[in-house]
């Protein structure tokens, strides 16, 4: 009988999935909380947006996580990569659906003036990636530090 040794999952996979995770709840969160919000979304852009939140988790801590990075001398700080693709992200969604953002600002922010610039969206692209990032950066150093310590002990 072969025993072979259990595979252990790389870091770069544990915090994709726990970002994507992450960001999964808050999709939850706005597809539940946003029929109330604003009545005139319809059902398609409630579900984009419950799958587009993992994906911009997804891709933004992939970009941090990844230690590969040709110029490490021009290499900013993890929240700022992550708060910066999650931003970006985010604008392309407002420029290819301006008009719906725009109404969905002006009804969830509930104000007038400068506050219901449908642009707001790239802060909310840039926390959740933030936080997806965070959580993620946190499980990535607990697990490498569990291999680190399960290879001394050998």
């Amino acid at each position: 009988m072969i025993v072979r040794e259990k595979q252990k999952l790389s870091p770069l996979i544990v915090s994709i999935t726990v970002a994507k995770s992450v960001a999964f709840v808050a999709g939850v969160a706005v597809f539940l909380v946003l029929p109330k919000l604003v009545s005139e979304l319809n059902q398609v852009h409630r579900w984009a947006l419950l799958f587009w939140y993992p994906t911009l988790a997804g891709v933004a801590v992939a970009s941090d996580v990844a230690e590969y990075a040709p110029l490490k001398i021009l290499r900013p700080p993890w929240w700022l990569r992550t708060a910066l693709i999650g931003g970006w992200l985010n604008l392309m969604v407002v420029l290819f659906a301006a008009d719906i953002m725009r109404n969905y600002s002006l009804v969830v922010l509930l104000s007038a003036g400068t506050l219901t610039s449908p642009y707001w969206f790239l802060l909310d692209g840039a926390i959740i990636a933030l936080a997806s990032g965070l959580i993620a950066l946190k499980v990535k150093d607990y697990c490498t530090r569990e291999e680190t310590m399960s290879t001394s002990r050998r």
